[in-house]
């Protein structure tokens, strides 16, 4: 059997310099639990909603994040059009797309619609790691 150790929580050891905020916007409450669980591994806060809606009224708050995570595929109000609208309203806060997509071109052509990032499913820890420790990095 295969170790597969870029998703096991316990040896997670990430130092992070800045105290970070995301907010994980996903339809599907399992989805959201594994990212909130994966982000508090990491010692990141995070604030959830469950569509593009509830995100966008959070924005328009004035609520500012580190990171949004975004499901590109949602029911209601999907990822691409929340993203441009945040991007509309002039949200700049980083973006990472998360999508069931693989094509080279399918993926640049969510890039140009304003994610900072796009990963295809699954989004591993490995891969959130590395992201969240990019953005602190930048900010000092």
């Amino acid at each position: 059997m295969a170790d597969n150790n870029n998703n096991n929580f316990d040896i997670v050891s990430v130092q992070l310099k800045n105290k970070l905020t995301v907010l994980v916007v996903e339809y599907m409450q399992m989805i959201r639990f594994c990212h909130k669980m994966a982000l508090s591994a990491i010692g990141v806060d995070s604030i959830e909603a469950d569509n593009g809606e509830e995100a966008l009224d959070l924005c328009r708050s004035g609520a500012k994040f580190d990171l949004i995570i975004m499901d590109m595929d949602m029911p209601r109000m999907e990822g691409i059009r929340t993203t441009v609208l945040l991007r509309g309203i002039g949200v700049r806060d980083k973006i990472l797309g998360v999508t069931s997509r693989s094509r080279e071109t399918e993926l640049q052509a969510l890039m140009d619609l304003g994610l900072d990032y796009c990963e295809e499913l699954p989004l591993t820890l490995a891969k959130l790691v590395s992201i969240v420790q990019e953005i602190d990095n930048n900010l000092g």
